[in-house]
């Protein structure tokens, strides 16, 4: 019983929500300019070509610092297995 209110209530309270505050009128201009807005120039193009191709090379970078990374633990990992079977091994050698 108090479910089914509360629920019904919701219900009301959002199709309150969507018809009178979430609603935008057809006669409201939603483009907004800033003031501080300026076309681009060329320098400013320019820039921005060299951001991305310094984005694009930091990228390359990345990929190739996580290669090497993983080879490395691929080499640690094999270097800690052969110290294991090392470890085995002169174990069993018997001491002179």
């Amino acid at each position: 019983m108090v479910e089914t209110s509360l629920d019904s209530n919701f219900d009301k309270l959002e199709l309150y929500l969507l018809r009178n505050i979430f609603n935008v009128p057809e006669n409201v201009k939603t483009e907004r300019v800033l003031s501080t807005a300026r076309p681009a120039s060329q320098s400013d193009i320019a820039e921005e070509q060299n951001l991305d191709a310094e984005i694009l090379q930091l990228r390359a970078e990345l990929a190739m610092g996580r290669s090497e990374a993983s080879m490395l633990d691929n080499h640690a990992a094999q270097l800690t297995a052969q110290l294991k079977r090392f470890d085995s091994v002169s174990g069993n050698i018997p001491a002179a």
